[in-house]
């Protein structure tokens, strides 16, 4: 008798999240500056399967960057993730990675693409320490096995907040699987969404802390809420998010200069430049801030047409 083909257990389902632009107050945002942050109606989008019960794998396929690695669920170093002193759930507040955690998964990580190029291939351990590091934090050693198909149109390394885009698609799946996510839907609270958006948006920043180490938060947190956001870094607790409702459409001229960036270099440049000169550099990250409260204020206006007139433009900074 032929043996019938078992059926996926869950059905495939997508997720997309929006890129983003920093309207005002780039660089300055990771020194505790506020800044002003507007998604873009480029997007990311993750798609996930869910393999059959005998195929104990999960698969990462991002098609932009090349990458398409397979590891074996069992293989995975789950007794370390879910040791009673390291166990996360899908409300823990996690503000830095556990170092303990990061070894785990290294080798695991860094069994992906060996046969390309040094550059590309950091860029693509990057991507799949982020990914191991969420999945093993909100997966389970019995779930069944997935494939993780991403796909963006928002150019890598462009400062438009790609691979933010990417980990908020990959926390809102992941929170999914694990049923730790409601809605939407129309009758659902405001309440109860915002807590869901900020779950969401902190599981991305999980993320981005494994890709660029000290990221500022608000590439995530505007791709988590779109439209745009006052975002503001704090030393100490969690950063001032200010959702900006009322915040007009702007027709921004966007061009890719097809020179990618880092954000984890760019950051350590200006980093080293406070360090180096803390005076200069300390006036110049406080004029951006004032810059930004400025625009704030003029673009929330009432008479503001977004036509950019000389008089509203001459406002700025003062």
């Amino acid at each position: 008798m032929e043996r019938k083909v078992s059926s996926p257990m869950a059905p495939t389902f997508m997720v997309s999240a929006p890129g983003k632009v920093i309207v005002f107050g780039e660089h300055a945002a990771v020194f505790g500056k506020p800044a002003v942050a507007a998604a873009i109606s480029l997007r990311s989008y993750l798609l996930v399967t869910t393999l059959t019960k005998s195929r104990r794998t999960v698969t990462l396929n991002f098609r932009d960057i090349g990458l398409n690695h397979t590891w074996t669920i069992d293989s995975l170093p789950w007794p370390v993730f879910h040791h009673a002193s390291k166990k996360k759930f899908y409300y823990s507040v996690i503000h830095s990675l556990d170092p303990e955690l990061l070894n785990a998964i290294k080798p695991h990580a860094e069994a992906v693409s060996r046969d390309l190029p040094e550059k590309q291939r950091r860029m693509h351990v990057r991507s799949a320490t982020a990914f191991l590091y969420l999945f093993l934090s909100l997966g389970s050693s019995q779930s069944p096995g997935f494939i993780y198909t991403l796909r963006s149109t928002i150019p890598i390394g462009a400062g438009l907040g790609s691979s933010a885009s990417i980990c908020v698609c990959l926390s809102t799946a992941l929170l999914l699987q694990t049923r730790s996510l409601a809605g939407p839907h129309p009758d659902q609270p405001l309440k109860e969404a915002e807590v869901q958006i900020e779950r969401i948006n902190h599981w991305a920043y999980v993320g981005e802390l494994c890709i660029h180490g000290d990221p500022s938060g608000v590439d995530n947190t505007v791709s988590s809420r779109g439209k745009a956001v006052l975002f503001q870094k704090n030393t100490s607790g969690p950063s001032s998010v200010t959702p900006l409702v009322n915040f007009p459409k702007l027709r921004l001229l966007l061009v890719d200069t097809r020179q990618p960036r880092s954000t984890a270099t760019q950051v350590g440049k200006v980093r080293r430049l406070k360090d180096s000169h803390p005076t200069t550099t300390g006036l110049i990250l406080d004029a951006i801030g004032q810059l930004t409260a400025s625009a704030l204020e003029l673009l929330s206006s009432a008479n503001f047409n977004g036509n950019g007139t000389c008089d509203a433009l001459d406002r700025l900074g003062r």
